[in-house]
């Protein structure tokens, strides 16, 4: 059994305290035709579930909060309950699939199954079709949000074989015997910190340098959490959500990736900080370090998505 780390925890608990929250992330993927069945797809993502094991696991909380939820074995998964068709509404233009995506990641996940879901998409212009991934923030602390896509999207020429499926849940704990694992767990966590103490005190040099990385990383940490500005775009949470995107050639992505030694995903981020940094100079607003932003109802903002074409 593996219980939450801190992360994931947290992120429970940021939606627990704030009803319009809604923690999950999702990645959109558009193919060009011609669409497979809805069955075929089915049958594609059930046949790779047996390797992300964390597919077919929900959360179990602990009674009172006493420790951290656990990923236990769902005894009644069933694959039709994360993986839904949807038909675009016509044309299938941009405007109706930047609707359907904020409605479908407007609508919280059910803590009683896995956290996640596909929906299949059909109706697209061009014959073109697409799989919407909408994953827990507290799953993809442990897996990646694009496993399944990795897993469905095989670059090979030759079909990738059927994974042998002998998958069967664990028995689930009793609730008494859970409990009682967790307070054992809660109780033991300083003597895990004693026990680090000593080994660290075995080492003194790995000590020093140990200590000197955390303190810089604290030091910069507690930048992040001084008083931040007010801005035009904080403001209360809505449960809503707006979605846009703009699409980006890769080749220009690489290009900048490989003139600044950096990564693709630090390219997107510095584009998305970019052009919030300019819609704050266009509003006469800060734009140093500890601006901090929220989506807020008086002057919303769209989200926005970088992606590139993208064929299979």
């Amino acid at each position: 059994m593996e219980r939450l780390t801190p992360l994931a925890d947290a992120f429970l608990e940021a939606e627990d305290a704030d009803e319009n929250a809604s923690l999950a992330i999702g990645s959109l993927a558009v193919f060009e035709g011609p669409a497979p069945s809805f069955d075929e797809v089915v049958e594609a993502i059930g046949g790779r579930l047996p390797l992300i094991p964390r597919y077919r696991q929900k959360l179990r909380p602990v009674p009172l909060s006493l420790a951290a939820p656990a990923w236990v074995d769902d005894p009644d998964f069933d694959i039709h309950h994360h993986l839904t068709e949807v038909a675009v509404p016509a044309p299938g233009g941009r405007e109706e699939v930047a609707e359907l995506v904020s409605r479908l990641m407007s609508t919280r996940m059910d803590r009683d199954h896995p956290l996640w879901d596909y929906s299949f998409w059909t109706g697209l212009p061009e014959g073109r079709w697409a799989l919407l991934s909408k994953v827990h923030h507290s799953v993809v602390d442990g897996v990646s949000g694009t496993d399944l896509y990795q897993l469905l999207l095989d670059p090979s020429p030759t079909q990738r074989p059927a994974v042998p499926d002998t998958w069967q849940p664990e028995p689930e704990e009793p609730m008494a015997s859970y409990t009682v694992e967790a307070l054992r767990e809660l109780a033991s966590s300083p003597l895990h910190l004693t026990g680090a103490l000593a080994r660290a005190a075995r080492r003194p040099l790995r000590l020093v340098r140990t200590t000197t990385r955390n303190a810089a990383g604290l030091l910069t940490l507690s930048s992040a959490l001084r008083p931040v500005h007010g801005t035009s775009l904080a403001g209360p949470l809505e449960g809503g959500r707006r979605y846009t995107w703009t699409t980006v050639p890769f080749e220009d992505l690489r290009a900048v990736r490989t003139a600044y030694g950096a990564t693709i995903n630090d390219v997107a981020l510095a584009a998305v900080t970019g052009g919030f940094r300019r819609l704050l100079l266009a509003r006469g607003e800060p734009t140093d370090a500890h601006a901090r932003a929220r989506w807020c109802r008086s002057r919303p903002a769209s989200r926005a998505r970088s992606r590139s074409r993208t064929t299979a």
